[in-house]
């Protein structure tokens, strides 16, 4: 608890411009609910699922698609039902 409280303390104080940091935070809910789908299907795939490089790679360019469209999606959706 105590580096859980010390990290926050410093990133209070610190600030991190890192853009793929930036990207990640902002997509942050689509990449925690859609990760897992591509690493099924590339688990399925005998080519991609021996090499744990093309594997990983593979999986981590798959997610992030998959979340950068998703979002996507759910801002036009929101902007479809809650116009005002």
């Amino acid at each position: 608890m105590a580096f859980a409280l010390t990290v926050v303390l410093i990133t209070m104080k610190v600030r991190l411009g890192n853009p793929v940091l930036r990207w990640a935070g902002d997509h942050l809910f689509e990449i925690y609910m859609l990760q897992r789908l591509p690493m099924i299907i590339w688990g399925l795939v005998p080519a991609v699922s021996s090499n744990v490089y093309l594997y990983f790679v593979m999986s981590a360019a798959s997610t992030a698609l998959l979340a950068w469209a998703f979002k996507k999606m759910l801002t036009a959706l929101d902007g479809w039902l809650f116009a005002c």
